[in-house]
């Protein structure tokens, strides 16, 4: 048998299978590349032809995907106009994508009367009883290297790469700013700040994030981070809650507008309902925050019928989890890397919160266009549940997609002018009259300002993506916000002519210390840039709200009320918003809390202008112009504009809705040309 199988890069290979099942399509196989090393594939199709190689074996008993899970990833393909079986694969946990390297082990001989320099390679392979063959090539004179090889004095051996039964984390071993002081590395200061930032994280997670294997190692090498083993709780161990009383609900598409407690007790219920007609239950969440704590909370009531795929549960239970969507009667939970499970049946899929970022950073992808076409493929029902919808979904609910059901919001909202400073006089009164009571700041911003250039007379920006730069004043320098590998610098210096910068704005640092210095040091005060939707607090003062509303872009007015509404959600009394860029009609709408008048009016205004959700943009950017090629082969209207400073030209298309030119494939291959999908 012939099968065409897809690697992760998206590449296919035609193989000769003869231990293959009659229907192959979605197992994984092994298999020897042209390199000679052994990779990992899925098979996706039949084939005719002549063979590049034979499959070596099966190491799966069930398919790891099904065709449905295919289906997906060509639609998918179609859309974001990328390679299918690539995104197939970026889906898909890591665990599952072995491959073949080269070890060295010592031979077992005598060892005594090496030179210094073969002892030293000797003890190092002897600590860790195997090395991968490069490594040690990084690390030692490779002349040395070979010369002990051809003497037989170590093993070269050929191994395939299989991930551990347990799953390692890794946090810091001593406070941030020793371990900040011990390193010189810019990539090793920005590895340390963000795992401090997430206490503990996984190798899968830091690798994803594009950070190095080699700088890991030599911070746990130095003491600066520490691994540890990460057990999942023994499900034997908890006793289990009584569910509530079941409410019957009607199957179909259904949208939830609801505090997170109230989310909560609908899945509990759904789950219960699913689980007792013996139905499978896909959860999805775009926070993995969230993920851990409703998983950990599902669990104290469905035990073993919760199964988690993510990063924190070890590979032994992620691949048993994994196959158990061959079967029926369990809740999934998972995020990204949990959409192409092999389920025999789906009877709901839902979304927990598209609030927070739905699109996956490696490719762009919408995690709410894949729980819709989940919920096509499988005929399942779709629902989705947030603090408020976005606007896109808004438009859906007024088509009658899905059936609406908000809960209230319980505070009041007050609206308070501001000029340019930190805090208001009148939101000082309101704070000082509730000083004991649980409040949060929201800060549209990281850090403590902006960076502003007196000499170009703007914002500093990002000499890679454009992105206004931010000053920290506890770290004391200057960084992209958006992405902190672009631009990094001590220097409060401009990027574009040298010249010095001046502090401008205010960001979470700042807030912080103005707060302090009227209310003092309390611990009922808290800041943040985003709102917990799982948090409660009596107050809830938004400091910066103009901070969304003046920059120029077409979605600014909708992230300002995404902000509101996440804000209002999680709010018991008041919310306090501190702005002076909303209209006397917008404030009106607002302190009313008609929040539907708003989003009719955006989406009015959105028609009108054929923008997002009625059209589709793309925007291209280019070091060279390619204004001839868009005119040719995709099309004429197009908005064009130079950035200087990044020497990037930046083009605006508006598309119908659904699938792209072709043409525009065809910019993808070219060099410096890079494509954005609002």
């Amino acid at each position: 048998m012939l099968v065409k199988v897809a690697i992760s890069s998206g590449r296919t290979y035609l193989l000769e299978c003869e231990d293959c099942p009659k229907n192959p399509i979605g197992y994984r196989v092994l298999f020897k590349g042209k390199s000679g090393k052994g990779s990992t594939g899925i098979i996706v199709g039949l084939s005719e032809g002549k063979a590049q190689g034979r499959v070596s074996s099966l190491p799966d008993k069930l398919p790891l995907v099904n065709t449905k899970a295919l289906e997906i990833a060509k639609d998918l393909g179609n859309y974001y106009l990328d390679i299918p079986w690539k995104i197939l694969w970026s889906f898909i946990p890591a665990s599952f994508d072995w491959y073949e390297e080269n070890f060295v082990l010592l031979a077992p001989r005598n060892l005594k009367n090496l030179d210094k320099n073969s002892l030293q390679v000797v003890e190092y392979i002897k600590k860790r009883r195997k090395v991968p063959y490069e490594t040690l090539l990084e690390r030692f004179d490779y002349r040395l290297i070979h010369l002990l090889k051809d003497h037989g004095i170590i093993l070269k051996k050929t191994e395939w790469v299989i991930p551990r039964v347990e799953e390692e984390v890794y946090s810091l071993n001593i406070p941030l700013e020793e371990a900040l002081k011990r390193v010189r590395s810019k990539e090793k200061k920005e590895l340390i700040e963000f795992i401090n930032e997430r206490e503990k994280v996984t190798k899968e997670e830091l690798l994803e994030q594009g950070f190095k294997s080699s700088h890991i190692n030599d911070l746990l090498k130095r003491g600066i981070l520490k691994r540890e083993i990460l057990y999942p709780k023994a499900l034997s161990e908890i006793p289990l809650k009584q569910a509530p009383p079941l409410v019957k609900r009607k199957k179909g598409n259904e949208y939830l507008s609801t505090s997170f407690k109230r989310a909560l007790d609908f899945l509990i219920n759904l789950v219960a309902q699913n689980l007792g007609g013996g139905k499978n239950t896909l959860v999805l969440f775009p926070s993995k925050e969230e993920l851990y704590r409703v998983s950990d909370e599902l669990r104290n009531y469905f035990g073993e019928k919760v199964v988690e795929i993510s990063a924190r549960i070890k590979p032994k239970e992620l691949y048993e989890n994994w196959f158990r969507a061959h079967e029926s009667g369990f809740v999934f939970l998972g995020s990204f890397k949990s959409v192409f499970l092999p389920f025999s049946e789906l009877e709901s899929v839902v979304l927990f919160n598209e609030q927070e970022n739905t699109k996956f950073p490696a490719n762009g992808v919408d995690l709410r266009r894949i729980a819709y076409l989940l919920s096509q493929k499988y005929a399942s029902e779709l629902i989705f549940t947030s603090p408020y919808p976005r606007l896109e979904s808004f438009l859906l609910i007024k088509k009658g997609i899905f059936k609406h059901r908000k809960e209230d919001f319980k505070a009041n909202i007050y609206i308070h002018e501001r000029k340019g400073e930190v805090i208001t006089e009148e939101t000082y009164k309101f704070i000082n009259d509730r000083v004991e009571e649980r409040t949060l700041f929201v800060v549209v911003k990281q850090g403590y300002s902006y960076a502003y250039c007196p000499r170009c007379e703007s914002l500093a920006e990002c000499p890679e993506c454009g992105s206004l730069l931010t000053f920290s004043k506890e770290k004391g320098e200057i960084f992209c916000p958006r992405v902190k590998k672009h631009y990094g610098s001590k220097a409060f210096e401009c990027p574009s002519c040298g010249g010095e910068l001046q502090e401008m704005g205010f960001g979470l640092e700042r807030a912080r210390e103005v707060i302090k210095d009227f209310f003092s040091e309390r611990e009922n005060f808290s800041f943040t840039t985003n709102p917990k939707w799982f948090e409660e607090y009596e107050n809830v003062v938004i400091l910066n709200a103009d901070t969304l509303l003046s920059v120029p872009n077409y979605r600014s007015r909708e992230r300002f009320l995404n902000l509101v509404l996440k804000s209002l959600r999680v709010a018991k009394n008041s919310l306090v918003i501190q702005s002076a860029l909303i209209s006397e009609e917008d404030k009106s709408l607002i302190l009313n809390k008609n929040f539907e008048e708003l989003f009719e009016r955006e989406l009015k205004r959105r028609k009108e202008e054929f923008l997002p959700p009625f059209s589709r943009l793309v925007v291209v950017e280019s070091e060279q112009e390619i204004d001839e090629f868009l005119k040719e082969k995709v099309s004429e209207n197009f908005f064009k504009v130079y950035e200087e400073f990044r020497e990037v030209y930046r083009y605006m298309l508006k598309f119908k809705l659904g699938r792209l030119p072709e043409e525009l494939k065809e910019l993808k291959g070219m060099k410096n040309v890079r494509i954005i999908f609002d």
